[in-house]
């Protein structure tokens, strides 16, 4: 007797996911009654002469030893509990721990038990470290005692010191997250202490700015910081600041690079570069995988092919003019990843769409955006065995763009994700709709695996079946997102879970994956954008001092 899996449903869970949920549910349970503190008059002498806090410490620590007795699988226990409940942070602080998240209200219980934690190869940093000035210098000891540490990711408490304890005593650290970290407080002489890391391959610092307030918001760290850290790491190959600061170094070490040496760099990242910016990189940094360029000067595409390991390319707001398109064709072939945004052409045309297909033929991830229509009046048409787009895998289209264009994308392509963003108010519901139900009937979803929505107008019969036929649709994103009443949303939700299907929902829009380090889980990443929200209004309350409602209001009324 054979059996077949049924891919389109949920598979049971197998042995090893029963056995986690239904540890990781016990210890919850357990604790959640040591934290409680129950009587402890039945457990009789000498039970109940020891205090409340500690018992509930003496029952933690028979919890962590049962935890223990499996340590291959404590880490991954101790994340899943962490998922669930971050509350429960006291019961997995133990020295078998790999990976740990630290925040405003769990960095005193961390510093306390910082010597069970010398093993930590993984440190997330949730916290503003100017509210907890009483913590700093025991702060600074518990980072500098782990000397396993490969991956940090700060949040809002990156300063020189930090940076000095980390190059000083963390020699295996290979990747530094910084990007959540919106003071950007640091300066070059903090950056100086991390060429002691010889291993690090990963520095990402928040690249909020631009061209107006980038001096302000990195007042200490320069070009010729960042150079040096380029000079001094052998094994940096990812280095993500802001685009200003980057030409600067750049532009430093070529002029210094009296021995023609180059750098592993794979990422760039720029802003307005002319012609010979381009061209230097191209010589210094010749292992650019992925590039990025905002506001390109003229000239500039003729620069691109001498990048020649190039697979990943995003464009805004670039030029494109008949003299540009043999450049731009010999770029392409090679790609892999492309994002288009605001492409100044005169026209978005049928002649554009079909040279832009047949130009990337290893094209698998294709992002559009555009802010001026197309023109097209129909769909194109290709044949099976066409040259348009023909490994094409993933589409994303956003902006003022026509249905005929997005219809031409999805009849001639094996698509595995799709993301449509609907903008245009003159695309009225019965037309999307419409064009959805199509798609669906003749089979040109059933390869979708991945579906974003973002401000869809089709009807709930509609959206049901499209997900019917998309057999093997894995992940729906945006699905608050719809518009459709709450009443439909939760009737799709009833539908997928009624039968079985092997879906996964999303209440938000799809973000992708981190430069640096992944955060832990979704529900991190919400947690430290709240916290930013936070600390914005905290900020504009200091600014507006220790006044109550009342009393502006009374100040505008006298005005």
């Amino acid at each position: 007797m054979t059996t077949t899996m049924d891919y389109n449903r949920r598979p049971p869970k197998t042995l090893h996911e029963l056995c986690k949920e239904r540890l990781v549910t016990q210890y919850l349970s357990t604790l959640g009654n040591l934290q409680m503190g129950p009587p402890l008059s039945w457990l009789g002498w000498p039970f109940t002469c020891m205090e409340s806090k500690t018992f509930r410490r003496h029952g933690i620590r028979k919890l962590q030893a049962v935890m223990s007795q499996a340590p291959n699988h404590f880490n991954e226990i101790a994340l899943e509990m962490y998922k669930r409940d971050p509350s429960c942070i006291e019961a997995i602080l133990h020295p078998l721990l790999l990976a740990l998240e630290i925040n405003s209200q769990s960095l005193k219980l961390a510093l306390d038990y910082a010597y069970n934690l010398t093993n930590l190869t993984t440190l997330y940093l949730f916290f503003d470290i100017t509210r907890h000035a009483v913590h700093v210098q025991k702060f600074h000891e518990f980072v500098g005692g782990l000397v396993h540490l490969t991956h940090l990711k700060l949040s809002n408490c990156c300063t020189d010191a930090l940076l000095a304890v980390v190059g000083t005593n963390c020699k295996q650290l290979c990747v530094l997250d910084a990007e959540e970290d919106s003071e950007m407080t640091i300066t070059d002489h903090g950056l100086a202490f991390l060429v002691n890391c010889a291993k690090l391959h990963t520095v990402v610092l928040n690249d909020a700015g631009d061209e107006y307030d980038y001096e302000d918001r990195y007042f200490g760290i320069t070009g010729k910081g960042i150079a040096n850290l380029m000079i001094s790491l052998p094994n940096l190959c990812l280095l993500v600041c802001e685009p200003y600061l980057l030409r600067e170094a750049l532009r430093f070490v070529h002029i210094i690079n009296v021995n023609s040496h180059t750098y592993q760099l794979k990422y760039l990242h720029c802003k307005f570069p002319d012609r010979e910016f381009l061209y230097s990189v191209s010589k210094l940094c010749p292992m650019v995988h992925e590039l990025v360029i905002e506001d390109q000067s003229r000239d500039c595409v003729d620069v691109l092919p001498y990048f020649q390991h190039l697979h990943t390319l995003k464009l805004e707001n670039c030029s494109w003019t008949a003299r540009e398109e043999p450049s731009y064709k010999i770029v392409f072939a090679n790609l892999a990843k492309l994002e288009l945004k605001n492409p100044k052409t005169l026209v978005i045309d049928p002649p554009f769409v079909t040279k832009l297909g047949k130009w990337c033929p290893n094209l698998t991830k294709l992002s559009i955006t555009l802010y001026q229509p197309d023109v097209l009046t129909k769909a194109l048409a290709f044949g099976s065995n066409t040259e348009f787009f023909p490994k094409l895998e993933s589409l994303a289209i956003d902006g003022d763009v026509s249905l005929h264009l997005i219809e031409t994308m999805l009849i001639s392509s094996n698509l595995k994700s799709l993301t449509i963003y609907i903008h245009d108010l003159s695309v009225s519901s019965g037309q999307f709709d419409s064009l959805m139900l199509r798609m669906a009937r003749d089979g040109h979803l059933s390869r979708v695996e991945t579906l974003q929505c973002f401000q869809w107008k089709v009807s709930l019969e509609t959206m049901l079946f499209v997900i019917d036929s998309c057999v093997n649709l894995r992940n729906i994103w945006g699905l608050d997102l719809l518009m459709m009443c709450p009443v439909s949303i939760r009737t799709i939700q009833e539908h997928i879970a009624r039968n079985n299907r092997w879906i996964d929902l999303h209440d938000v829009s799809f973000f992708e994956k981190s430069r640096g380090v992944s955060f832990l889980s979704e529900r991190s990443k919400r947690r430290v954008q709240a916290a930013e929200q936070m600390g914005d209004r905290d900020m504009l309350a200091h600014l507006l001092g220790e006044q109550t409602l009342d009393d502006l209001l009374k100040e505008v009324n006298l005005l």
